[in-house]
């Protein structure tokens, strides 16, 4: 078969396999020449969408199939993709022969180079370029024409070329010839430049890309003056595509259809952000991260029906700096609202603060599961089916682990000695204020913000209380929280399958 008609069955072929195809002879063994490696053994089956949903927080997925073929699905394929074309295993592995013939006369040789170097001389102006010589023969021959650089571009361009010609009819016009260069010369120039020190205005008009261009459409010209290697490269680049569009044409027929098993899952990865108030103060951040991942035990491809195993995690984290802005500030304890503004509008009182509160959640089970049965199928699942989709609720003991940790290492320090004088000036001292307040999460995780004083003495009740304190001591000021933080949850955890 010749290669034209080569090309022209080949390119038919992805046309072909869109037809019904009638039923071929199975397969008893593998096939010579075929490259197994190139067809895929799984393709994307059926898709169902799913979501989990936590409150009203909705979290999307799938429940997919992935179509297992085993060797024989393939060999069945081939079969029909051979009894519909006309091809066999001859063909292909003449397509090979043809491939490797060409192979070792792929590459341009230095004598390629000097060749064309010499043409590009003739075609700037010979002696007016001659300060360049050198370089357009040494550094364009070695640097275009290489291995690790101009070959790949060549040979795009010489497979591009042979493509268009037999579109065409074996001919190829001038500016047909330059359109292609400048396609992939485009892609490629800057680079190329970028090589070279070399002042591009001594070489007047022409430009790097320009001189690439003219490489090569010099290189295309050269490579045809040797007539059996051209014509064995004509080929080549007939044989890949007769090679291509066959694997294509098996690779798309067994899209159409299911392989012999199926493998079912179940994934939802996403996240979702919600603002929430807590304890007076607005626009902390929660985000939810959840993880879905579950197989079924059913080995059709068309039917889900079974018991689903596998994980379900929440996760949630927190922004919580407008509640750290708030936290000072706020009445707890035996301090009153607005406390750290009194000290702060004095002006003579030390306050540092530092540190932020951290709050996260985990709820995972590593053994969630739920059963897909025949009703389901009917009323989810089916062609029929009304579009409800199906619902799997989870309870708290659904959860094998449920963590809250609440880290809130914010810390201020009140610091002061200030002299005074009464109005007689009979009487000095100093009032003395000495005082540090952390918040820390509730020892073991948990629910809970505990305000913590380290110590504080002197006179600080004025300010800090309203009325006069000294030596309040260590302790215990509050422990404040607000459930608002899980309210999501109580809409409860709801998993969504199919309609």
């Amino acid at each position: 078969m010749k290669g034209k008609k080569l090309l022209t069955l080949a390119l038919s072929l992805v046309v072909i396999i869109s037809m019904t195809f009638r039923t071929a002879p199975t397969a008893s063994a593998d096939y010579a020449g075929v490259d197994y490696s190139r067809f895929n053994y799984s393709t994307n089956g059926r898709v169902y969408p799913a979501s989990l949903t936590i409150g009203d927080l909705k979290f999307c997925g799938t429940l997919r199939c992935t179509n297992n073929f085993h060797l024989g699905d393939i060999n069945d394929a081939i079969a029909e993709v051979f009894e519909a074309t006309g091809l066999s295993e001859r063909d292909l592995l003449d397509a090979q022969k043809k491939i490797k013939a060409s192979e070792k006369d792929r590459q341009f040789t230095y004598e390629d180079g000097i060749r064309i170097a010499s043409n590009l001389l003739s075609i700037m102006g010979g002696g007016t370029f001659q300060e360049i010589g050198t370089f357009v023969v040494e550094e364009i021959s070695k640097i275009m024409l290489s291995d690790n650089k101009g070959d790949a571009l060549v040979d795009t361009v010489l497979n591009a070329v042979i493509m268009e010609m037999n579109a065409v009819g074996n001919t190829m016009t001038d500016a047909a010839l330059e359109t292609i260069c400048l396609k992939y010369a485009e892609m490629s120039y800057k680079a190329f430049a970028e090589q070279f020190s070399l002042d591009w205005g001594k070489i007047g008009s022409l430009n790097p890309l320009a001189l690439l261009v003219e490489t090569l459409k010099v290189s295309y010209k050269e490579y045809r003056l040797d007539v059996e290697r051209w014509n064995r490269r004509v080929e080549a680049v007939e044989a890949k595509e007769l090679l291509k569009s066959f694997y294509d044409a098996v690779n798309l027929l067994l899209e159409q259809r299911d392989g012999s098993s199926g493998t079912w899952r179940l994934k939802i990865v996403s996240t979702r952000d919600r603002y929430f108030s807590f304890w007076g103060s607005e626009n902390n951040l929660q985000r939810w991260s959840v993880v879905v991942d579950m197989s079924g035990e059913s080995a059709s491809p068309t039917s889900p029906k079974g018991v689903f195993e596998g994980t379900v995690a929440l996760y949630a984290s927190h922004n919580m700096r407008p509640f750290d802005q708030k936290l000072w500030y706020g009445g707890f304890g035996n301090f009153k609202e607005g406390w750290l503004n009194d000290v702060i509008s004095t002006g003579f009182y030390k306050v540092r603060m530092s540190g932020g509160t951290f709050i996260n959640r985990s709820i995972v089970t590593n053994n969630a599961s739920f059963r897909i049965t025949a009703s389901d199928l009917i009323s989810t699942f089916s062609t029929r089916a009304k579009g409800l989709p199906m619902r799997i609720k989870f309870d708290s003991a659904a959860f094998e682990i449920d963590e809250i940790r609440v880290s809130s290492t914010r810390n201020i320090t009140v610091e002061t000695s200030v002299g005074f004088q009464d109005a007689n000036e009979n009487t000095t001292g100093y009032v003395v204020v000495d005082m540090a307040l952390h918040a820390e999460g509730i020892e073991g995780g948990g629910d809970g913000i505990r305000i913590y004083r380290d110590r504080a003495s002197g006179d600080v009740g004025m300010i800090m209380f309203g009325q006069t304190k000294r030596d309040i001591g260590e302790g215990e000021e509050a422990v404040i929280w607000d459930t608002n933080i899980w309210r999501p949850l109580e809409g409860g955890i709801t998993l969504h399958i199919g309609g």
